[in-house]
């Protein structure tokens, strides 16, 4: 039963305070009402409850919204027909009819110029009469609550590893969005509440940004100071510069890392691996190798600091053409003929090429006539229409990509003609015949 103000009490002002944060929680569970005892002459007690206003009160253009809930005790002689909500100046804003029961609520909007208003209530009977106004009541209206980051931080100091609590439950606005930065390096993370590592000692910034509803942004910041422990080390920052990654075996590379740093000034060493089984490591920025069979190759630099943080640089590789350390294909070619009368077609034989060693074996058959006509395969067979020599190429890759190309002369003839011939044929006939007549006496 909400408590009964004596009549002496009026007129009063009450502030209605709007929470920080979440309206609704306060408007459903902690709603604080005014009860006022009036004597609305001549036809009953009122009791009148104000509520706090409801979430839109802050609207920009001035309209509130105002719950009123009252009960009332009829008199005689007087069928209570409703009740009536005047502003200061005798306007009526709203009215409600006596439905059935005594409990009445009335939920006006009200436009006001400013952060308050006063109002007075009337009762009227069906007879038509209605009651003298209350005493005047008046409600003030805060302005809307401004957007405000706050950081409650649990413990602020301490020793490291320390876990530090964070709260932003203390900032105002309608807040849909908590961002936490933590100064450290860490990733950010979102959330009211949030609990953080700091694992080396060091004072930290940490920032809060909180966004409302309408995309309006308040940031703070608190510092965290941490003792103790090991100051946070920063990893190494690798960086390869090397000549010639592209090239025919045996494919030298010299590779340098001199432009790698560590944030923190350590000294760093340097392991190199070349992505073949050789490795280097030390000291030196820089090392050479050669790479001595084809193929793609990812040689990469790890560069660490004094604090047992590495970091990791790739660089490609690509070694192609002829190997000739540790081995490499011979190419062969065999023919059934190598020069004759156009056309002529010749059978070409690579079979008898070699891998690099016993282990590997021949690929790829790759052939060039020189006339412009290539060919693929162990063996071939080609047709030559044109009188020249050829020059026929065979190129073998082998298991290890490691090639090599052999050259066979092919020569292409003109075609003999007995039509060509029987002139000459004639002439030596006759000349024969003319020598056997003068010898005889």
């Amino acid at each position: 039963m909400p408590n009964r103000l004596p009549v002496t009490a009026m007129p009063f002002t009450k502030t209605w305070e709007k929470p920080k944060n979440e309206f609704h929680s306060r408007y459903s569970n902690n709603i604080h009402y005014i009860s006022m005892r009036y004597r609305l002459f001549p036809f009953f007690f009122l009791f009148l409850l104000c509520a706090p206003p409801l979430p839109s009160l802050a609207a920009t253009d001035g309209t509130h919204d105002l719950q009123i809930t009252f009960s009332s005790i009829p008199t005689l002689n007087c069928t209570t027909a409703g009740f009536r909500l005047y502003d200061d100046n005798g306007e009526k804003i709203c009215e409600t009819t006596n439905e059935a029961g005594n409990n009445k609520i009335l939920c006006p909007d009200v436009q006001i110029s400013g952060t308050e208003a006063t109002f007075t209530m009337t009762s009227f009977c069906k007879e038509g009469a209605e009651s003298v106004h209350s005493a005047p009541f008046t409600i003030t209206f805060p302005d809307e609550i401004p957007l405000n980051a706050v950081i409650s931080a649990t413990p602020s100091s301490g020793t490291a590893p320390l876990d530090v609590t964070l709260n932003g439950g203390d900032s105002t606005g309608t807040i849909t969005q908590y961002h936490w930065q933590f100064g450290d390096g860490s990733s950010p993370a979102d959330g009211i509440h949030v609990t953080h590592r700091f694992t080396g000692a060091g004072t930290y910034t940490i920032k809060l940004t909180v966004t409302d509803d309408a995309g309006n942004t308040s940031q703070t910041e608190s510092t965290i100071t941490i003792s103790g422990g090991s100051p946070v080390n920063s990893p190494p920052v690798a960086i390869i510069a090397a000549t010639s990654t592209v090239g025919d075996s045996p494919l030298s590379v010299t590779f340098d890392g001199s432009g790698s740093s560590d944030p923190d000034g350590d000294t760093l060493t340097y392991t190199w691996n070349f992505g073949d089984g050789g490795s280097s490591s030390g000291n030196a920025s820089s090392a050479t190798h050669i790479y001595t069979n084809a193929g793609t190759y990812q040689a990469t630099l790890t560069v660490s600091d004094g604090a047992h943080q590495v970091t990791t640089k790739p660089v490609p590789v690509l070694v192609s053409g002829d190997g000739t350390i540790n081995g490499q294909p011979t190419a062969a070619i065999t023919v059934d003929r190598q020069s004759v009368a156009i056309p002529f077609t010749v059978h070409f034989n690579g079979s008898t090429s070699t891998p690099s060693s016993s282990t590997d074996s021949i690929v790829r058959y790759s052939w060039d006539f020189g006339d412009g006509s290539t060919a693929s395969g162990k063996s071939v067979i080609h047709t030559f229409t044109v009188i020249g020599e050829y020059s026929v190429t065979l190129t073998v890759t082998d298991s290890t990509g490691a090639r090599n190309t052999t050259t066979v002369k092919i020569n292409g003839t003109e075609k003999n003609d007995i039509k060509k011939l029987l002139p000459l044929l004639y002439k030596l006939l006759l000349l024969n015949n003319t020598h056997q007549h003068t010898e005889k006496p």
